[in-house]
């Protein structure tokens, strides 16, 4: 009796150890305990906008007594495979007993609510759901589309919530980064931001791209004044451009902001201006009615969302999967033919023949076998990988327009090597974001952002690495002029635009413009130095969906090798031209109308080699870039008086005679 209660107690013993071994000390318990995640904030209104780059900000509170001073990651999680796209990391400090806000910048390709790893240090919280995306409406609300992000920037330490109608959104956290800003559609402010020069930068270049500001008296009654690289929001008019951006002040203290004027402020980008310019923007003088659209679209109302096309990821990994097929081994393939029929000629009916001829078995068998190695050498020598093969990048790029010194640019990319090692992407000083898409893509890529940002990543030999980034790089001037606008109840009767001696014409590889909802084919005059409306090419869906209809014909994306590169680049600007809604906050060219106080120009041309991102080896580099560029209509009217703006009077607005009009656009170079 002893000895069973002997033993049993060695058990119990045993037991007690294990599982005392599984428990974690209590100070690393209390670790996980006192640094917690007290708020997070998704994108900039607590949505992502899909197929971009979206700031995420974690409030982390540290309780400790101790200062963290660790690296901390963001990754996404996939499934029971684990994280997937690599590491997006950044060093951080929070001092002992401090709050802060550690913000990220990945790349949300889908819509799918996928799980996020925060990581800092050996500190692992809990998984984090990714928001719901701004161009997906909430059925739960009966919401017939969604609606834009909008928000209104608190200043540090302000505790009112007021407006209730608006997103409020601390400026503290506002990026730094022009290339973080994509996605978002207004900002209301009713004071001047505390902020360094990288972030004031970074709201006029979101402005000068196309955003909508809207100025509010402070609670003193008087219009907040501007310093640094935010001067020109002193204009004293109540409504002017700002580049391709409009900026408003709005009669009101963030108190009084109510439903109606956050509606009109961000009316969808379907409804037409209520400024409807005359017939004749070239002289002004004669007063238009505003065009009347009738429905283009019939039967193929819901072609582009049974196909799946609507959404940013379908097209970003149909090119990722073209690209991959550029980069093909040179092979002989006539002598690999000729090679394949003369093993298939000495095996039968050569052996069986010598078979006949020999009655010992092992010399018909040495010969099967003698021919099997024999030929296994020749096809590895001739079929190998790395027979003519190169280390290629191959790009694909959409440019939008920043300010007069700048552009934005998102670029698809892949990297072929022929040798496996680890490979580093860059661009210095340009505000670089990357991203490594795909569930089967590096999972043990490290990526950091902004001007230092880079993409490290082990490839193996012989394999491509596809990849996403965004960056702020100079433009150089176009010099264009809007020399003759004319319009009828139809669209654009004639459109002439007169550009610089820097104007790639010799790269160009197709020229559209798109008025209201429709396209228009540009042509070149060279001794003129004009581009001149040619012909009329249809709607804007149907334009796109001819490009979703032809991939579809095939069953899938095509294929293509490298002796069809041309083929490929050519066929992908109406993709192109498709993604590049999405940062107008809609994916649908179905629904999508151009505001008609403008016209945007669609140019395509061959991207400069040394335009495209830094490789940590020699590459032959190809690649083909969208230009995105809106050219402002603007009349002949003198500006109203500033007194009458400054006073609040809702008809001042600020008009520049179109004959001087200029707008810089990238391009002059040649290799």
């Amino acid at each position: 009796m002893r000895r069973a209660d002997s033993k049993w107690s060695g058990v119990t013993t045993l037991t007690l150890l294990v599982f005392l071994s599984f428990v974690p000390p209590a100070d690393g318990q209390d670790k996980r305990d006192l640094i917690t995640i007290e708020d997070q904030i998704w994108g900039f209104d607590g949505r992502v906008h899909t197929g971009h780059f979206n700031p995420v900000s974690f409030l982390i509170d540290n309780r400790t007594e101790e200062p963290i001073d660790a690296t901390a990651s963001l990754s996404r999680i996939a499934g029971l495979a684990g994280t997937t796209g690599g590491q997006i990391v950044q060093p951080v400090y929070i001092g002992a007993g401090a709050r802060r806000w550690v913000q990220f910048y990945p790349y949300i390709a889908s819509d799918d609510q996928s799980a996020w790893q925060l990581t800092i240090g050996d500190l692992r919280f809990d998984r984090q759901r990714q928001r719901r995306s701004t161009l997906v409406r909430d059925n739960v609300r009966g919401e017939k589309s969604p609606p834009p992000p909008v928000i209104i920037l608190d200043a540090p330490g302000s505790m009112t919530r007021k407006p209730v109608t608006v997103k409020h959104f601390p400026e503290s956290i506002f990026p730094p980064w022009s290339s973080a800003t994509v996605g978002l559609h207004t900002v209301f402010m009713d004071h001047a931001p505390d902020w360094e020069t990288p972030r004031q930068e970074a709201l006029m270049s979101w402005l000068h791209r196309g955003g909508r500001l809207h100025l509010l008296k402070n609670e003193q009654g008087d219009w907040p004044r501007f310093s640094g690289a935010m001067t020109d929001l002193n204009q004293p008019f109540n409504r002017f451009y700002v580049g391709s951006g409009t900026v408003r002040r709005q009669n009101l203290q963030r108190g009084e902001l109510g439903e109606s004027v956050v509606r009109s402020a961000v009316e969808p980008i379907t409804s037409p201006d209520p400024d409807e310019e005359p017939e004749d923007l070239s002289t002004a003088a004669n007063a238009g009615s505003a065009v009347e659209l009738s429905d283009p679209y019939g039967s193929y109302a819901n072609e582009y969302t049974s196909f799946g096309a609507e959404t940013p990821d379908w097209l970003d990994s149909g090119w990722f999967q073209s690209m991959r097929q550029l980069t093909q081994p040179e092979h002989d393939w006539w002598l690999i033919f000729l090679l394949a029929l003369a093993y298939i000629g000495l095996i039968f009916p050569g052996c069986w023949l010598l078979s006949r001829r020999s009655r010992s078995f092992l010399k018909v068998y040495g010969a099967i076998a003698g021919l099997s190695v024999v030929f296994s050498l020749l096809f590895l020598v001739i079929g190998r990988r790395g027979y003519g093969e190169s280390t290629t990048l191959h790009t694909l790029a959409i440019s939008r327009i920043e300010d007069a010194g700048y552009q934005s640019v998102q670029e698809w990319s892949a990297l072929f090597v022929t040798k496996g090692d680890r490979y580093t992407v860059s661009a210095p000083g340009q505000q670089a974001l990357y991203a490594v898409l795909g569930e089967r893509q590096s999972s043990g890529a490290r990526i950091t952002a902004g001007n230092s940002g880079e993409l490290v990543v082990v490839i193996p030999p012989f394999s491509t690495q596809t990849f996403v980034s965004r960056r702020r790089i100079p433009v150089d001037g176009w010099d264009l002029r809007l020399q003759i606008v004319r319009r009828g109840s139809s669209g654009l009767r004639q459109l002439v635009i007169r550009y610089g001696p820097a104007f790639p014409a010799d790269r160009v590889t197709a020229m559209r413009a798109l008025y209201g909802r429709k396209m228009y084919h540009l042509s070149c005059d060279a001794e003129a130095k004009t581009l001149m409306l040619s012909a009329e090419t249809g709607w804007l869906s149907h334009y796109c969906r001819e490009y979703v209809q032809d991939i579809f014909s095939g069953y899938g994306w095509s294929f293509h090798d490298d002796t069809h590169a041309d083929q490929f680049y050519h066929e992908s600007m109406p993709g192109l031209v498709m993604r590049s809604l999405a940062e107008d906050g809609t994916r649908d060219p179905q629904t999508f109308r151009l505001s008609p106080d403008r016209v945007r120009l669609f140019v395509y041309a061959k991207m400069l080699s040394k335009k495209q991102v830094q490789v940590s080896t020699d590459t032959a580099r190809f690649g083909h870039i969208l230009y995105v560029r809106d050219i402002l209509f603007v009349s002949a009217e003198s500006a109203s008086e500033p007194d009458a703006a400054v006073s609040g009077e809702p008809n001042a607005e600020k008009r520049v005679p179109m004959t001087t009009l200029q707008l810089p656009v990238p391009g002059s170079e040649s290799d």
